[in-house]
């Protein structure tokens, strides 16, 4: 998401990420006065890569009792929140692009937005009607 916004910020930035000349993620953001270190920070400390951190290990390894769990209960809760940071993440990401369009077009696509933030509210609402039933 940050990337993007970096690139239509500055088109001339394409050529940096053709050219594998990309600054940093940390750099990227400071750039682009990004607000997703906090989810960057948690994902880095629990996604997408071993972890032996309590807060990542703690499905596989009872830390009460100093055993390894070996049948993984399914918790909906964990799951409905997963699926909810994933959407979350989509959203953020299909907005920015209807803004790369935007800019790439020199034009705002009032028709595609309004569909983005459109699906954005509709998901969101089945999210918290499902989590309050």
């Amino acid at each position: 998401m940050e990337l993007l916004t970096y690139i239509r910020l500055d088109p001339n930035r394409v050529d940096e990420a053709l050219e594998d000349r990309l600054p940093t993620a940390g750099i990227i953001a400071q750039r682009i006065e990004g607000k997703f270190k906090g989810l960057r920070d948690h994902l880095n400390a629990h996604a997408s890569h071993l972890s032996m951190a309590p807060e990542a290990m703690a499905h596989l390894v009872d830390f009460r009792v100093g055993r390894l769990r070996l049948v993984q209960p399914y918790n909906e809760e964990v799951l409905r929140g997963n699926l909810r940071t994933l959407l979350a993440v989509l959203i953020w990401l299909a907005i920015e692009a209807v803004n790369c369009v935007s800019v790439g077009e020199n034009n705002v696509d009032d028709i595609l937005a309004n569909r983005v933030e459109d699906i954005k509210r509709r998901a969101f609402v089945l999210f918290d009607q499902q989590r309050a039933q």
